[in-house]
Formats: C-alpha cells, structure tokens, sequence
C-alpha cells in the first residue's frame, strides 16, 4: 500500500493520478455520506475517519479493514488546534490512522506545493 500526505490543496490527488496513471473512475472520493467497500484508492481518507466516529466506530479498528493500493489523506493535525472537542477528536484519531498506515505501507509521499517528497 501506498500513502500520500499533504495540506488542503498542495496536489496530492494530481500527483497521485500522473504517478500511478490514474483516472477518475479509480478513485473514491471519500465523504462522510459514502461507506468505503474495497476500493482500489482512497482519495480524502480524514473524511473516512470522520464518518467512523459519527458513527461511533472505532477508527483505529476501522483501518485494519482498509485494503486499499492507494490511500491519500489531507494532513489535519498541523494549524490551530479546534475548540470543538469533535473536531479535536477527528483531529487526533486521524493522526493516529496516519501512523498506523504509514507503518503499514511500502511507500509514503507527501506532497507540499505540488511536490512529492518521499518520506518512506
């Protein structure tokens, strides 16, 4: 498996697709209204993580059923630290599921103004 990080808008998802030779049909766009089924990418994995705990799953259970080739997550712990213990919860879950990911996958990238830094 491989991992791509980055901020809101750096160009992770265009490097994904020029690296990998993907198009739009590969991916799932994760939201927190769709339930992820074995997709071959994951596209905004922190939306997946978010879902989880409004369904009040376990998101650390959750991703040792991720079986995905690709996964590609904005990074949400860096910034201002939210009031809304919610979005303080999302925060640190999604951090720990990018640990655990990252310790997982063969490759991790991240990508900051459109380029890609391979970390792992």
């Amino acid at each position: 498996m491989d991992l791509i990080i980055g901020g809101k808008a750096q160009g992770k998802l265009k490097y994904t697709r020029e690296e990998y030779s993907l198009n739009e049909r590969d991916i799932f766009f994760a939201d927190e209204n769709k339930s992820y089924s074995n997709e071959k990418v994951i596209y905004g994995f922190q939306n997946l993580v978010k879902a989880w705990l409004k369904k009040g799953l376990s998101p650390l259970q959750e991703v040792d059923n991720i079986s995905a080739e690709i996964i590609i997550a904005d990074e949400i712990g860096n910034g201002i630290i939210p009031i809304d213990s919610f979005e303080i919860l999302w925060r640190e879950e999604c951090g720990r599921c990018l640990c655990v990911l990252a310790k997982r996958a063969d490759r991790v990238t991240r990508v900051f103004c459109s380029i890609p830094r391979e970390i792992k």
